[in-house]
């Protein structure tokens, strides 16, 4: 409530950015290897589910979501580019957030 029009202004088009372009961008990243990101995050699916579902029906399953997620990424336009193209897009919004925040 406080903040002057251009405050908002700058508010707005962050929020904008980080929801409509860097989500997709993180979104994609994620998609790209589910494996690896269960891996990387030493997830362990039957203890975060607290399920006893064997391990290999959770991974598959989770795989298969995110797959489907891909579809939601690639639908959404950002998953049309190159890996290249995509990582270039989360570095910029990233950069763009560091300046702001000093």
């Amino acid at each position: 409530a406080g903040l002057t029009p251009e405050q908002k202004l700058i508010a707005h088009s962050n929020m904008s950015m980080i929801e409509n372009h860097f989500a997709w961008v993180v979104k994609w990243w994620r998609c790209r290897s589910p494996g690896d990101w269960v891996r990387a995050a030493r997830l362990n699916l039957q203890q975060a589910l607290h399920t006893r579902i064997p391990n290999a029906v959770l991974n598959f399953a989770f795989k298969l979501r995110f797959k489907q997620a891909a579809k939601k990424v690639r639908a959404h336009g950002i998953g049309v580019h190159n890996p290249e193209e995509i990582e270039e897009f989360g570095q910029n919004d990233l950069k763009v957030l560091s300046d702001l925040l000093g």
